[in-house]
């Protein structure tokens, strides 16, 4: 049974109809092309003759898909998206990939998106080899994933763990330095993992498993990845977490637990989101460009649809510490648990 049949026959309609939804769409009505979209995508079939069927339309729309809404770290890199989008008269149009996971319809957006730009690895549509190359071009923001071989703005996360991780030790005297890591499936934790455990092996410093806590991202796993820290026989005198929320909630549990920072402890983030500024102590943090990652994703994607230019595959912004309150030189050579 050809490719065609078998989609005609998972929909409940004749083979006529799936090539006209595809040819002709708007002589198909809407639900009947609902029908055979979502037959090709259950069923997997992204053969290339169906693609080269498609009807595309001229489209000035981005669509930007977003790990999490929920994350304030996006919010500067879509603003940098968008400001330079809206310079090209295109639009952007947002999409929630935690919410739309798989749920996009590659034909759908074949026809309609102009370009795609995705700000993490948790992709709402499948990217098999077939649909892939039938769909619109695709940036990537913040995960540079090697398999899929597509235009990366990021930054080296190992080297600013490494720099962060060195700075505790090498300029404030820290070697109990724990790490309370985000989430372990994604790569740029991973590399920010590994860039702080490379420091530790430069700098001849035993790494000790319990000084790395796996978590979530958010003030709660912050907090409790912080309580777990403190309750051990020999509790860290400086800790650096993956992010900036982790950070906060490890600086609200200090406090808590009646535990000075960074007398006692030092606390350091990631990312510089607004927030560190402004919590008691404001937070010694990793700067990470977001605002001028959106606008180089954006460029890159724009440059191609309008001149052409083919993109290389990583483009690697500058990050940098930012040097506030909550970090300071080792007091105490030994520091006892407080409950």
């Amino acid at each position: 049974m050809s490719t065609m049949k078998k989609i005609a026959a998972i929909a409940g309609v004749s083979t006529a109809t799936v090539s006209r939804a595809f040819k002709s769409p708007e002589k198909v009505s809407v639900s009947t092309r609902d029908k055979v979209e979502k037959a090709v995508t259950n069923a997997g079939y992204y053969s290339n003759a169906l693609f080269r069927n498609i009807k595309r339309t001229e489209s000035r729309t981005i669509l930007v898909c977003v790990p999490n809404f929920g994350e304030t770290f996006f919010d500067d890199i879509i603003k940098g998206i968008t400001e330079i989008a809206l310079k090209k008269d295109y639009q952007v149009l947002i999409n929630d990939s935690a919410q739309n996971k798989g749920r996009l319809n590659p034909f759908t957006i074949a026809r309609q998106i102009a370009g795609i730009v995705f700000l993490g690895s948790n992709f709402p549509l499948n990217l098999t080899e077939a649909s892939r190359q039938y769909l619109p071009p695709i940036v990537m923001v913040n995960e540079f994933i090697s398999q899929f071989n597509l235009p990366t703005v990021h930054i080296d996360n190992l080297a600013a763990s490494f720099n962060a991780t060195n700075y505790l030790h090498y300029k404030l005297g820290h070697r109990r330095i724990a790490c309370i890591a985000g989430i372990e499936s994604h790569l740029f934790c991973q590399n920010r993992l590994q860039g702080y455990i490379q420091a530790l092996h430069r700098s001849n410093i035993p790494l000790q498993k319990n000084y790395i806590i796996k978590s979530d991202f958010g003030y709660g796993a912050g907090a409790q990845s912080f309580k777990k820290l403190m309750a051990l026989p020999k509790p860290p005198t400086a800790i650096f977490c993956h992010n900036d929320l982790l950070a906060a909630g490890a600086i609200y549990q200090a406090k808590k637990q009646g535990i000075a920072v960074p007398n006692d402890v030092s606390i350091m983030g990631f990312d510089d989101l607004k927030l560190s500024e402004y919590i008691d102590p404001a937070l010694t943090t990793v700067s990470t460009p977001r605002h001028k990652m959106g606008e180089k994703a954006a460029e890159i994607l724009l440059a191609y649809l309008d001149e052409h230019k083919i993109a290389k595959r990583s483009y690697l912004l500058e990050s940098s510490l930012l040097v506030r309150e909550s970090t300071g030189y080792l007091k105490k050579p030994e520091f006892g648990i407080r409950n």
